[in-house]
């Protein structure tokens, strides 16, 4: 059971980054040179190049402000705090998973989170 909710989790907290509005309308550049972020008519578009980690990387560095938020009041201020989920427990059941996630995955992941400058 804990293992689905951790992969809706998962699931809810890429979708959220993705769709949250960029607080701040200024041009951002990532690490690659390829990976930009522009607004069509209010919504983000994430333009990515490279492999996986790189790509990661570009999301991370471009989404980073909506990112850490993200983290910061979702997981931490409401997955934790309001809902009484153990930070020990989330990770135990993420490193479960770990295992089912595909290499490319991981390493996208890995570099969205070095990009946002979040620990993993």
């Amino acid at each position: 059971m804990w293992d689905r909710v951790i992969r809706c989790v998962f699931l809810l907290l890429i979708v959220l980054a993705i769709l949250a509005p960029v607080p701040r309308l200024r041009p951002v550049q990532a690490p690659n040179p390829t990976g930009n972020l522009e607004q069509v008519d209010g919504v983000s578009i994430i333009h990515l190049q490279g492999d996986p980690h790189e790509m990661g990387l570009q999301q991370g560095t471009l989404l980073r402000d909506s990112l850490r938020e993200l983290v910061r009041d979702y997981l931490y201020g409401h997955i934790i705090a309001d809902c009484g989920a153990s930070r020990f427990g989330l990770l135990n059941q993420a490193r479960l998973l770990d295992k089912e996630v595909p290499d490319d995955l991981c390493r996208e992941m890995q570099g969205i989170a070095e990009g946002a400058n979040l620990s993993c």
